[in-house]
Order: structure tokens, then C-alpha cells, then sequence
């Protein structure tokens, strides 16, 4: 129980449109992968710099190899589409080709949102011996104009023979993207 609070979401963050059983398949539909706003430390810098760290990225959780590579030259989206009550089918399109589908377990929960549980905790060599501890949670919601909001945050924590060496604040951030069908 000690990981559950490490990367856990505000509070006090409101959730513009609140999603339950009834209305969580309007999640579905095809988005952009570029993010149309975003809420970070990285707001102050150009907006294309943050565009490195997108939804592809975050759902694919490779800690040390970065295992898919876009290229400039081509379009992305990615597909939600919810099969059932907590399983959802993320679908990565390129050039209107799908060239990845993925399976995800999810969950609904009282505050409106659909959490991922995406390997949410996953070890990076050995966790306070030599390397460090990855916390990652992300969830999913909706504005009130459709568009998709991304919610993650992520806790990084280690050592080297139990002397504490890495920086473990957590990281929260809400993307935007845009729904395109």
C-alpha cells in the first residue's frame, strides 16, 4: 500500500464532464495525436518541444528503450474504442493505416473519470539497490466540447546501495486532444 499514494491525482482538480456506466462509450472515437492544450511545466516553452511526450508514449510505458519510432513525415491518430464495462481497445494509426491495437484494463470510478491500469508500477534494473522505482497512473475524461482529456502522473524514485540519488516528485499533467470522429 505504501506505491498507492506515490503518484496519486489532485483532489481538487474538477472534472468538467463526470463519465458513469451510461455515458463512458462516448469516450470512443478517433483523436488527434498532437495535444490541443496542455497543463504543465513545459507551458512556458514552445509547444512542439512538448509534443515528444504524447499519448503513444505514455500508453506504451517503455522505461528504457523507447520501442516506436515515428516518423515526422507522417500522420498519427489513435483510436478509443470501450468493448467492455472495464477493458478498453486503443488502436495506433498511421497514415489512416492501424498499425498497433492494444487491449487495456480500466476502471470507472465515482469521480467521473476511466483509469488505465497499465502496468502502473514497473522497475527500472534493481529498485533501491542500483535503479529506481516507476509509478505512473493515467486517466481519462471528457471536456464538455468531446474532446479527449489526459490525465497522468508519475512518480520516479531510486537509489544506488540505498543512498537515495534520484529526484522522486511527482509529475501531474492533463493533455487535451482533439476528437476528430
Amino acid at each position: 500500500m505504501l506505491l498507492q499514494s506515490c503518484a496519486s491525482f489532485d483532489k481538487n482538480v474538477m472534472n468538467p464532464y463526470k463519465l458513469d456506466k451510461s455515458n463512458v462509450e462516448e469516450l470512443n472515437g478517433l483523436f488527434e495525436i498532437i495535444q490541443i492544450d496542455y497543463d504543465s511545466v513545459y507551458k512556458k516553452y514552445n509547444k512542439n518541444l512538448w509534443v515528444r511526450n504524447n499519448f503513444y508514449k505514455q500508453i506504451d510505458r517503455k522505461l528504457l528503450k523507447d520501442t516506436l519510432h515515428l516518423d515526422s513525415l507522417k500522420s498519427y491518430k489513435f483510436g478509443l474504442e470501450i468493448i467492455k464495462e472495464n477493458k478498453i481497445k486503443v488502436s495506433y494509426i498511421e497514415n489512416d493505416t492501424v498499425f498497433r491495437e492494444r487491449i487495456l484494463k480500466t476502471k470507472l470510478k465515482k469521480d467521473g473519470y476511466l483509469y488505465l491500469k497499465n502496468k502502473n508500477t514497473k522497475c527500472i534494473l534493481v529498485p533501491f539497490i542500483a535503479g529506481a522505482l516507476d509509478v505512473n497512473r493515467i486517466r481519462l475524461g471528457k471536456n464538455i466540447n468531446g474532446n479527449l482529456i489526459f490525465d497522468y502522473s508519475n512518480n520516479r524514485s531510486g537509489a544506488f546501495l540505498l543512498i537515495i540519488f534520484l529526484d522522486s516528485r511527482t509529475r501531474k499533467n492533463r493533455l487535451e486532444y482533439k476528437k476528430i470522429q
